[in-house]
């Protein structure tokens, strides 16, 4: 029995609606990543500033969910100056959600991530990349349907959630 200690002050166990460790109902045809755990994607019921869509990823060990990415599309018309003011609108959003949680952020071009506490066993990253914006009415394809713009994604891993194994379930 090797026991890691997790402190459950310094974890983050909801982000945007969706709660770490929810045992997903598997659907009939999932779609998994490399290394077999479930992925399930869809729309924001409620935006995060400008994220609208999610990505979640369940455990396959133990089919719970460890991973809560929240993502938008390119922005239309937006300088490296307002995409480094939405990262910034991001990270106090984040740090206000979790104030108590001590976070030290690591701030790099484009990129604002944290280690967290080492007993959070969680790390969340914040970060802007260009992405495809999407153009109602232009055809896939088209030079106008092909622009790109500064896109934003928050995570949340949890990796002792992902290898969580319960006694009962050990060898």
């Amino acid at each position: 029995h090797h026991g890691i200690i997790i402190d459950p002050d310094k974890r983050i166990m909801s982000l945007c609606g969706f709660e770490i460790g929810t045992i997903v109902k598997v659907p009939r045809n999932p779609t998994l990543d490399g290394d077999g755990n479930i992925i399930m994607t869809g729309r924001l019921a409620k935006p995060f500033l400008k994220c609208t869509h999610y990505e979640l990823k369940y455990s396959k060990l133990n089919h719970a969910l460890y991973s809560i990415r929240v993502f938008s599309a390119g922005q239309k018309k937006m300088d490296e100056e307002a995409m480094e003011a939405e990262l910034d609108a991001m990270v106090t959003a984040i740090k206000a959600k979790c104030e108590n949680k001590n976070i030290s952020w690591i701030k790099g071009p484009k990129v604002r991530h944290s280690g967290m506490l080492s007993l959070s066993f969680q790390r969340i990253e914040i970060k802007s990349y260009k992405d495809s914006i999407y153009k109602k009415g232009k055809l896939k394809g088209s030079p106008e349907a092909k622009a790109t713009g500064w896109a934003f994604s928050l995570s949340l891993t949890d990796r002792a959630m992902r290898e969580y194994v319960g006694d009962s379930e050990r060898d």
